[in-house]
């Protein structure tokens, strides 16, 4: 048994084709809306679903003006998204490769599995254990630790974040600039072909922190202020920052 249908546990599903998965949510829920880019061409492999190769070009945008990873900017960041100082993705800009999976890539999984999900079903915990098979389980860490380490206080620090989007029709770039300054949440922010994705660390957007993180945006990216003006409503996603743990 598979539990979660995220997309840790749909790639579960696809690892072992006879299990079944079992998923709280419904199908139209979705919790990661932040930018996914792929390492390697696994996923790709195992699903059968084709992704594009492309090279992701990075900076830090601070002050006004573009800058190296330093310490001061690093920390920053880390305190910005986190709320401590922990060593974020944030010291490495150099370009990289990516592998990048269509938008719809959650939909083909799910419909390739089927009727191996059963969604709304939640499966308490200490039934687990008498499940006859090996279980794999894609729940949130903090709550599996909670459940099977009774009596001990884990230490689980992690931020919720918020997403919005839009589409920047004819752009066809892969790029993801770093936004360290206290001044507005707005951290990170990635174009992917044609769609770009903005990071907010925490669950509230005011109206100031927005405008700021929009001017932020356009001088980085040298949009103009049409480009942004059907960016989405905040999606908030729990689990948007993990800290390291032991």
């Amino acid at each position: 048994m598979i539990i979660g249908a995220g997309l840790a546990g749909l790639i579960a599903a696809y690892v072992f084709p006879h299990e079944p998965v079992v998923e709280a949510q419904d199908r139209s829920w979705v919790e990661h809306q932040a930018v996914l880019r792929f390492r390697s061409t696994a996923v790709a492999e195992l699903t059968g679903i084709p992704f594009r190769q492309v090279t992701v070009r990075k900076g830090i945008y601070s002050q006004n003006a573009w800058t190296t990873p330093n310490i001061a900017v690093c920390n920053a960041y880390a305190a910005k998204t986190i709320g401590c100082f922990v060593d974020r993705s944030i010291w490495d800009i150099d370009p990289v490769t990516r592998y990048i999976a269509p938008p719809d890539l959650r939909e083909r999984m799910c419909d390739a599995i089927g009727g191996r999900i059963s969604w709304n079903c939640l499966v308490p915990l200490h039934d687990v254990a008498r499940y006859p098979k090996p279980v794999i389980s894609t729940i949130p860490m903090n709550m599996m630790a909670t459940e099977l380490l009774a009596g001990e206080t884990i230490e689980f620090r992690r931020a919720p974040i918020l997403t919005t989007r839009v589409t920047l029709p004819g752009a066809d770039v892969f790029q993801t600039v770093y936004f360290p300054d206290a001044c507005t949440s707005l951290y990170r922010a990635s174009i992917t072909g044609d769609l770009l994705v903005c990071e907010w660390a925490g669950s509230d957007l005011t109206a100031p922190d927005r405008e700021c993180g929009l001017a932020m945006l356009r001088s980085a990216f040298a949009l103009s202020s049409g480009d942004l003006e059907g960016l989405t409503a905040p999606h908030k996603q729990h689990f948007g920052k993990i800290a390291p743990i032991d």
